[in-house]
């Protein structure tokens, strides 16, 4: 029954698009892997902790500068090739670009923070990301190939640079600006190749549709709101373990979550290679959307419980080989970690799928909800338990906000469908 079942879901292009993002993507999560063990044992705790307390604060603020267009421009995108569609989206990121960056300085000036400079360069290298608008086009024409080997030569240039930065000794600061010159590489590769594949599209880039401009601003706010909530959902608990802990503590917490969220890229592969498939079947009929989503769900939760098994079974072992005995309690953090990517993985695909059906308020209160139980959860258990209360606190969020919107009818069947679906195919067999 199995056998069939992935045989009519697993159809040519789903294993194509994921076979074409695989090669270059292990060369790419391995590198990726092997530079931060080997930043994260030579910087230490202390400055491992103070480099991931400034990301985290910037990764929180990553969603203003998408502004929540991009599932709006991949649906309208895989129906239609259209230029003034991409041009449309990057002018809505170009335009939140200009209004956060515009808050950064203006807070710089009067507030004068430490290491507020660092914070500054860090944000205007982010007008890189309006470039993300040419990743979504080209994920909607299943450029996944290119876009995978962008990725891989990025990262090869990003590990050399971190081993001399190692080499050289340098500080906590160097690193960071590398992770922002990840974005500024990876968004001018897909720039060129956007540019490559529409070659005359350069020469109108100043003939945007104000129409479908407004259309897009008016359609991504709500959304907008669903990205603040669940980008500081990810990244408030490393925020709160600085400030109820110590910087030490936080790099400690810190390490442990890099090895899960490494791993947690393979899962968002998959997302990102069906997701225009699901979208393409929505004209289609009923049956193939929720084949195409059960197989979705199926691989991603494989995957996700083959790894909480070998972390469960080797954990410590792999702490201790990566990092050292200095960051030893970083193993009760992965172990729990491996926990909390089931449920994070399993909610974030179907938030993504109820945006792209038009559920964004659903969305949007489920993950409120989720997060202000997160914060009030960590302010418990953090002061009780310590780093891994905060892990805790996480766990308890999702279950219990799921549990409560199981009563939205929209949630609860897109919560449902793998299940509903696998009964479905198992009475008819």
């Amino acid at each position: 029954m199995i056998k069939s079942f992935l045989s009519k879901v697993l159809q040519k292009d789903s294993t194509r698009h994921i076979s074409a993002m695989g090669l270059q993507r292990v060369l790419q999560i391995g590198l990726g892997f092997l530079s931060s063990i080997i930043v994260i044992r030579y910087l230490g705790p202390e400055q491992f902790g103070q480099l991931s307390y400034i990301m985290a604060i910037m990764f929180i603020l990553t969603p203003f500068y998408s502004f929540g267009v991009d599932d709006f421009l991949l649906r309208d995108l895989v129906k239609e090739d259209r230029s003034d569609i991409v041009l449309a989206g990057f002018y809505v990121k170009l335009t939140s670009f200009l209004l956060v960056s515009g808050t950064v300085l203006l807070y710089y000036f009067l507030i004068r923070p430490p290491n507020g400079l660092i914070i500054v360069v860090y944000s205007l290298l982010m007008l890189f990301r309006t470039f993300d608008v040419f990743e979504v086009y080209l994920s909607a024409k299943s450029e996944f190939n290119r876009m995978s080997q962008i990725r891989a030569f990025v990262t090869v240039i990003l590990f050399s640079l971190k081993l001399v930065g190692v080499w050289k000794g340098l500080g906590w600061e160097f690193f960071l600006l590398i992770s922002a010159l990840e974005i500024v590489l990876v968004g001018t590769g897909f720039f060129l190749l956007y540019l490559y594949k529409n070659p005359h599209s350069l020469g109108r880039i100043f003939s945007v549709k104000w129409s479908m401009y407004s259309r897009y601003i008016k359609l991504s706010i709500p959304v907008l709101f669903v990205l603040i909530v669940d980008f500081s959902l990810m990244r408030i608990d490393q925020v709160m373990v600085e400030y109820f802990t110590s910087k030490i503590e936080l790099g400690v917490y810190s390490a442990g979550v890099k090895i899960i969220e490494v791993i947690k890229f393979i899962p968002i592969i998959f997302l990102t290679a069906i997701l225009p498939e699901i979208v393409n079947s929505f004209d289609k009929g009923t049956e193939e959307t929720e084949a195409k989503t059960a197989y979705l769900h199926g691989i991603q939760f494989l995957f996700c419980i083959s790894v909480l098994f070998f972390v469960l079974l080797f954990g410590d072992y792999m702490i201790n080989l990566l990092y050292g005995e200095t960051f030893a309690e970083s193993a009760l953090v992965v172990k729990l970690y491996s926990f909390l990517m089931i449920i994070s993985i399993f909610s974030s695909t179907r938030n993504k799928l109820l945006i792209v059906k038009n559920s964004s308020k659903v969305v949007l209160w489920f993950s409120l909800l989720v997060l202000s139980m997160n914060i009030v959860f960590n302010i418990v258990f953090i002061q009780r338990y310590g780093t891994v209360g905060a892990i805790w606190g996480s766990i308890l969020s999702y279950i219990l906000a799921t549990f409560i919107f199981l009563f939205s009818k929209s949630y609860r069947r897109e919560s449902l469908l793998p299940f509903s679906y696998l009964l479905k195919k198992m009475r008819n067999n």
